[in-house]
């Protein structure tokens, strides 16, 4: 795995660490110490967010597991509501993952159906079902949202393309 390589601002950077960078880092290890800070509090996020894609990895295959005799989205939905319905509850980190999965292509089967409609539904959109497959519907999303033309979608799908990481 390639290492992550974040650059953030010293306003960001002095709201992790709580203080103003200039007047507490007069000496190395001063300076050295607020670093160590940020590091963790980078380290704990990564961890966190592990931790977050691996239950919602889980939810989505629980939800794609069955019924076997049915293609349809719907019913995939119907059949686990729960786990549904805990998948959207994690609201705009749901669309998170989502978009994170649909920037790694290759959502074209049932899985991708479900990232989209749940996309759909968080963002209070109705047009998943347009599309062959969720990809399509991503890529469609994504070409919308780039334009400007989407209010939420578009920040929350800019944070994912810029990489950039909010402590």
């Amino acid at each position: 795995e390639e290492p992550l390589l974040l650059s953030f601002s010293r306003e960001n950077a002095e709201e992790v660490v709580g203080v103003d960078l200039w007047s507490e880092s007069v000496t190395v290890s001063q300076l050295d110490s607020l670093l160590k800070r940020i590091d963790d509090q980078v380290d704990t996020a990564a961890q966190q967010e592990s931790v977050f894609f691996a239950e919602m990895d889980a939810l989505v295959e629980e939800i794609a597991a069955s019924p076997a005799y049915s293609s349809a989205p719907g019913d995939y939905i119907k059949e686990h509501q729960d786990a549904y319905d805990r998948f959207l509850s994690y609201g705009d980190n749901t669309l998170l993952y989502c978009f994170e999965r649909f920037l790694g292509g290759g959502q074209d089967g049932l899985e991708g159906h479900l990232l989209s409609i749940a996309c759909c539904e968080i963002l209070e959109i109705d047009d998943s079902a347009m599309y062959a497959t969720g990809q399509d519907w991503f890529d469609h999303f994504r070409d919308l949202a780039m334009n400007g033309e989407l209010g939420r979608g578009y920040y929350i799908l800019r944070e994912i393309t810029d990489r950039q990481l909010t402590l």
